[in-house]
């Protein structure tokens, strides 16, 4: 199993990830959004930075923290979604320099 964390700045923007992946049944620990991933597929992790970016673009949120598999990075913004940005987020790469460390 895998826990993906999103980490929101307001109790708001929590509530609309809550409610955007509400498909993963997600828990909620303050502003933090809990999914755990059964499997550990890349298109599980995927499907769930896909629902995250939705929320952000619909709701102009600028960013969130996202932590997986012990590391954190900041999700930002942005005006289209880029599968090949986030599979390379998934995999650990060196070459996801979109995605920022923290």
């Amino acid at each position: 199993m895998r826990l993906l964390q999103v980490r929101a700045r307001t109790d708001e923007e929590a509530e609309c990830l809550m409610r955007e992946l509400a498909l993963y049944s997600p828990t909620r620990s303050r502003r933090a959004v809990l999914v755990e991933l059964e499997e550990r597929s890349e298109s599980a992790v995927l499907g769930v930075l896909a629902a995250v970016e939705t929320c952000l673009s619909a709701n102009e949120i600028a960013s969130v923290h996202v932590e997986l598999d012990g590391r954190s990075y900041l999700l930002a913004m942005s005006e289209s979604f880029d599968p090949l940005q986030a599979r390379r987020f998934v995999q650990g790469s060196p070459a996801a320099r979109r995605w920022t460390s923290s």
